[in-house]
């Protein structure tokens, strides 16, 4: 009896020193700014689009682990505070893994690989994800998150969690774009102009053409070889002053922005402004209603009541240009002007001399 314990005991020895198997978790997910129901119902699709990747590898890497079962979760969370938790259900059926092995969505929604999968129509009914989706083929704008957890279903799910990870889409649904500045038939634009415009997405592409005397329209202009293409973050861009045509005094120039939306499935597409026409002005004094109305946009709503005053004083321009006691050119005052619409907190105080 007593040998058998010692026998015992040092099996159990023995059995401590195995090192445990690890399982390992990496994840990337397409960049997306809409999606639809047929696009996140990948298991029911019939032409399913790249949505995410699960990689999973076990650690010693020469070793295998079976019965692993994927489970996912999907949360929503709308800007209006709408917020549901486990609206999707994804579980896949028992599988080794040895070394490595790659999952995406689309294989996940094969037969073989698909255990349960399901939505909870009460908490979709009460976001009422369904009547938007319909009436537009898009999902509503707000956050998506997808939970992944890896168990072991050793004895009856969910069995022992071994990974875990989490992806989340933010989906915006950006459906305009409006341009800003400069304004349409601006005649004092600078050779290196600021341009702005509002968009919900990420990323845009602006385009300007020169418009030549014999063009009628702005969308002859805009039917020839751009003078400059440009895929920018944000909603600004600066005309650059290097590696781009220069801006030509005295020339005219039409320019739109086109929005940037990235589906499923790798696939971009675009939402266009309108057009807008711009001239570079010619250099020399500039007339003093043209620089009332830069430095009023720049400085925006606050001060009107300073540039009323302005105006209603009948102030009159004397050709020169000061700022802070020295002669500054029209084009440093749009440089000047530009900082101020990129960062309008600089701008402390405001007052008529």
């Amino acid at each position: 009896m007593i040998r058998s314990l010692a026998v015992f005991c040092t099996f159990l020895l023995l059995a401590a020193r195995v090192p445990a198997q690890k399982i390992q978790m990496t994840t990337s997910a397409a960049v997306l700014d809409q999606v639809t129901i047929s696009d996140v119902d990948f298991a029911r699709s019939t032409s399913p689009k790249w949505l995410f990747t699960i990689e999973l590898s076990v650690d010693p890497p020469d070793e295998s682990v079976k019965d692993l079962v994927i489970a996912i979760t999907g949360d929503l969370s709308f800007a209006s505070g709408r917020a549901e938790q486990d609206v999707m259900i994804l579980k896949s059926l028992p599988f080794e893994l040895k070394g490595r092995r790659v999952f995406t969505n689309i294989d996940l929604g094969q037969p073989g690989i698909k255990g349960e999968y399901r939505f909870d129509n009460i908490k979709i009914d009460r976001l009422g994800v369904k009547d938007i989706a319909l009436s537009s083929t898009r999902l509503p704008s707000g956050i998506y998150t997808l939970n992944i957890s890896v168990y072991q279903n050793l004895s009856g799910f969910p069995g022992t969690e071994l990974a875990h990870g989490k992806i989340v889409f933010v989906i915006s649904n950006p459906s305009t774009v409006e341009l800003l500045f400069p304004p349409d038939g601006d005649t004092g634009v600078g050779q290196y102009p600021l341009f702005q415009w509002i968009y919900d997405g990420p990323q845009s592409r602006i385009s300007v053409y020169e418009r030549l005397p014999e063009q009628s329209s702005l969308e002859d202009a805009a039917s020839g070889v751009a003078q400059l293409v440009k895929e920018v973050p944000g909603t600004s861009f600066s005309y650059p002053s290097s590696g781009a045509r220069v801006l030509q005094p005295g020339k005219s120039y039409v320019w739109f922005v086109e929005g940037l939306i990235q589906s499923a499935g790798g696939t971009v597409q675009t939402v266009h402004s309108q057009l807008r026409s711009f001239t570079v002005a010619i250099p020399g004094p500039p007339p003093a209603e043209s620089i009332l109305d830069i430095l009023e946009r720049a400085l925006g709503p606050k001060y009107k009541s300073i540039f009323d005053q302005i105006r209603s004083s009948e102030y009159s321009a004397s050709g020169q240009l000061t700022l802070n006691g020295s002669s500054i050119t029209l084009e440093q005052l749009r440089a000047l002007v530009n900082r101020f619409q990129e960062n309008p907190d600089i701008v402390r105080a405001v007052r008529v001399e």
